[in-house]
């Protein structure tokens, strides 16, 4: 379905610390297919550029038992797809250990 395995991904990562309890991660990842593919309702079959994702990720520790973060990642489709409509995704999450 998602064509996982026709996937080569070239990724730069800038990660940094502001104070001892957080982490900032920027990530910019460049897509690419490995084969071309035939035209579908979803691919656009005349290209191999899956696009750009840049990705940022906060992430907070609270406590030794208390973390969160958010991340945010930013889809720019290229021409492996027929639809070319950027995407945004953002995630944030809460972790208690016990």
């Amino acid at each position: 379905l998602a064509y996982w395995t026709n996937l080569t991904n070239y990724r730069a990562v800038f990660s940094f610390k502001p104070t001892a309890k957080s982490k900032a991660s920027l990530n910019y990842n460049f897509l690419l297919a490995n084969e071309d593919v035939a035209e579908t309702a979803v691919l656009s079959g005349n290209g191999k550029v899956r696009g750009h994702l840049p990705q940022a990720k906060i992430e907070y520790t609270f406590t030794k038992t208390m973390s969160a973060y958010v991340l945010a990642e930013y889809l720019l489709p290229g021409n492996f797809y027929k639809d070319q409509d950027p995407a945004l995704f953002v995630r944030t999450e809460f972790q208690i250990k016990f």
